[in-house]
Parts: structure tokens; C-alpha cells; sequence
């Protein structure tokens, strides 16, 4: 029987494969979702076409316990996320009337005219919860399919980070179940990846509890201690903390901060 994942993200634009617009999402939502034990197993980066949207999400649903897809909720043509969802989901779009309402009151309150373009934008397939978004006018919405939790979000950052924290960070942690994941960061400073591993490397390899990651940047190397989902003795955990700590201490002294 092939692993489930705990969540994979498709980001949806064709201006991120054409580099023309930088992904500002998988950092955040990295951090966001490791912090409540969902590890991101996958992440798929796809173009505006109904057809491949479809397709990707009908391949991955069943294999992930939750897919997280953000970008293509805006009120202009190539906005096809949701219709691309609906068809790997089999689903009927439907016009959802407090949403409707929702958006003219976003454009009243701001003084602007809202157009009839902006009404695709209160559609979603048959039977999904929409999810408000506080700081745009395209609502997500949530929806099952073959055991796989698909979110549906909008691209802007500001939009997307309210949303995760108000609607979908409590329904991914009921799903899970999951304790938060500890991590810890070990940060260094006027040394090479190369020579701190030279020096550190067999006591990184002996660590059981966490996955190691190893950071380097102009200044120096961090180096992330991330508890592996499963390991759940707080014991081992502190022991393993508290020995790479030491070592660095004793072999590279005030490099360590």
C-alpha cells in the first residue's frame, strides 16, 4: 500500500513558471503547517489551464491527507482554478449568493464600483464550505474528495496567510491530530558548510529523532533540528538537542550564537 502524505500544495499561475512573479507562499506555509505536525511532502507548480489543474489534482487526490491550492480566485479570464477543481472533483459550479453579497459590500465599503466580472468569483463547486476571506474579494472554499481535503485559496500573501490561520489551520489540525513538531536552530557564524561538517558531521549522521538540515548562508551555517513526525519521547528529544548543542559549543566555541 503506497504512504499518504500528510499535505502537498499546487501553486497555480503560469507567471511563476515563467519566473515573471516570485512564489512567496511555500516559506510560510512550510513554517506555518510544521508547526502543527503537517509536514509538506510534495509541492506542484502548474500553469491557468482548467485541463492541467484537473488533472494534477485528480492524480493526488487519495495520496495526500490534504491538498492546499492556492492562486487562480480573481475575477478575470484566466482565473480558472475553481473550474479546474470542480472537473477533478466531478462537481457542478454554483453560484453561492452570500458570497455574492459579501463581495459588493467589500467594494461598497471601499468606495469602488464592483463589476458583474467579479460574480465568477462567488461560484464554487456543488456542496463545498466557503471560506471567508477577510482582506480580498475571492472567498476560497474547502471540499472532500476521495478522502483528500482539498483548500482552495486566493494568491495575494495577505490574503492567503488570514485564511490559512482562521480557516484552515483548526480544520488540518482536527484532521491530523497532530502535536506541534519541535524545532530547534543551532546558528552559526564565520564558518563554512564544508568545514563545520568536516568537524560535526558524525554526530549530525547519529541523530535519530530529528531530521537535520544544514543552512548556509554568507555569514555562516544554520543548522535545523526538526523532530521527525512519530517520535514522540520528550527524553530522546532533549537528549539529542542538548548533545549537538554541546558539540558545537566545544569544537567551534563563540562561532556558535
Amino acid at each position: 500500500m503506497s504512504k499518504t502524505n500528510d499535505l502537498e500544495v499546487i501553486l497555480v499561475g503560469d507567471e511563476l513558471l515563467a519566473g515573471t512573479q516570485r512564489d512567496t507562499h511555500l516559506e510560510y506555509l512550510g513554517r506555518r503547517f510544521g508547526r502543527i505536525g503537517a509536514a509538506i511532502a510534495r509541492v506542484h507548480v502548474i500553469g491557468d489551464s482548467v485541463e492541467d489543474i484537473a488533472s494534477l489534482i485528480t492524480e493526488r487526490l487519495g495520496r495526500t491527507s490534504v491538498l492546499v491550492v492556492t492562486g487562480g480566485l480573481g475575477p478575470t479570464a484566466d482565473d480558472i482554478t475553481r473550474e479546474g477543481v470542480a472537473r477533478a472533483l466531478g462537481l457542478e459550479l454554483e453560484f453561492h449568493e452570500p458570497s455574492w453579497k459579501a463581495i459588493k459590500s467589500f467594494f461598497v465599503q471601499r468606495g469602488r464600483g464592483v463589476t458583474e466580472n467579479n460574480r465568477r468569483q462567488a461560484c464554487f463547486p456543488k456542496g463545498a464550505d466557503v471560506l471567508r476571506n477577510a482582506r480580498g474579494t475571492a472567498p476560497g472554499f474547502a471540499v472532500e474528495g476521495k478522502a483528500t481535503l482539498v483548500f482552495v485559496l486566493p494568491g495575494p500573501p495577505e490574503e492567503l496567510s488570514s485564511m490559512v490561520e482562521a480557516e484552515v489551520i483548526p480544520r488540518v489540525q482536527t484532521r491530523l491530530g497532530r502535536a506541534p513538531l519541535r524545532v530547534e536552530t543551532f546558528r552559526t557564524i564565520g564558518i563554512g558548510e564544508s568545514k563545520l561538517t568536516s568537524l560535526i558531521g558524525g554526530d549530525l549522521a547519529a541523530v535519530s529523532a530529528y531530521k537535520v538540515a544544514s543552512l548556509p548562508s554568507m555569514t555562516g551555517v544554520n543548522i535545523v533540528l526538526t523532530q521527525l513526525p512519530g517520535v514522540d519521547d520528550a527524553g530522546v528529544l532533549d537528549r539529542e538537542a542538548d548533545k549537538i548543542e554541546r558539540v558545537l559549543r566545544d569544537t567551534i566555541g563563540n562561532k556558535l550564537y
